[in-house]
């Protein structure tokens, strides 16, 4: 049997950490330098891309989670609470400006720490027809739009590497891939990198080098057979059918909802055959 295999993920080799230093806490980083500073002239906000000219009706959202820094931070079993007063590394990490972004406080508050995955057919969405964020409270999963996960991807890289972060199962190779899909930052992502550099003095190198992490190959073969039909065939929030093979980039975050119309395949041909198409950019 043949697999596609990403052999980016083994080539990632973080180098000493080197934590941003400039900014002491987050309450700080938000006051003093996300609104006056990163988005002194305003801007558009992370999950729904609502323009914003001052921060009413807004929260600064933590991309990657201030819960899943705690080890990092050296307090793992401890509170949020307790971490931000005993730990000035939990607090540093908290204050980086790369991770920050103005979010909807509906949409910060949905998404939680919900870990970053393709939902399907059966997501829960708090914001059906006013933008395309989805959210799954059972499996604990958000789904952003696609043109921000490139962005969200890039930020949390930095984080694992700059703070040696551990992510939850599977979310590490998810970012990878929405990082290597979406592989040509946005001006905006530069602009953002420029001014937070300025203030902190670290840049995120998957914005200054897109191509980082992303020499990854593979192939498929229509015919090859995946013993218990482990192909999934997924439907999105926009109703595309879309089939994942294991070992691809977006598999382990795909669920399957049968009851939805959604199922499995044995082979590609039979998942082309049905009307089912590969994911784009991979």
């Amino acid at each position: 049997m043949r697999w596609i295999v990403i052999g980016a993920l083994a080539l990632f080799a973080f180098s000493a950490n080197a934590d941003q230093t400039r900014i002491s806490n987050y309450d700080k980083a938000r006051d003093s330098f996300v609104y006056p500073v990163v988005y002194a002239q305003g801007g558009r906000t992370l999950y729904c891309d609502s323009a914003f000219t001052d921060r009413s009706g807004l929260q600064v959202e933590h991309v990657l989670p201030a819960s899943w820094m705690k080890e990092a931070g050296g307090c793992a079993d401890r509170s949020r609470r307790q971490c931000r007063s005993e730990s000035t590394r939990f607090n540093l990490m908290e204050a980086d400006l790369h991770n920050l972004w103005p979010t909807l406080r509906d949409a910060n508050q949905a998404r939680s720490n919900y870990s970053f995955g393709v939902i399907g057919a059966d997501a829960v969405d708090d914001f059906s027809g006013f933008c395309d964020f989805q959210v799954d409270r059972q499996d604990r999963l958000a789904e952003p739009r696609p043109e921000i996960r490139g962005d969200l991807a890039r930020m949390v890289l930095y984080m694992v590497e700059e703070y040696g972060i551990t992510l939850p199962d599977g979310q590490h190779d998810l970012m990878v891939a929405w990082h290597c899909e979406d592989n040509a930052p946005s001006a905006e992502e530069r602009r953002r990198n420029n001014v937070i550099a300025a203030i902190q003095d670290t840049r995120n190198p998957y914005i200054d080098d897109p191509s980082r992490g992303c020499d990854a190959n593979g192939f498929e073969d229509e015919d090859d057979y995946w013993e218990d039909c482990q192909i999934k065939g997924n439907i999105n929030s926009r109703g595309d059918r879309i089939y994942h093979v294991p070992g691809s980039r977006s598999y382990n975050a795909t669920k399957i909802n049968t009851a939805k119309g959604e199922r499995w395949f044995c082979t590609v041909k039979e998942a082309k055959d049905a009307g089912w198409r590969k994911p784009r950019g991979g």
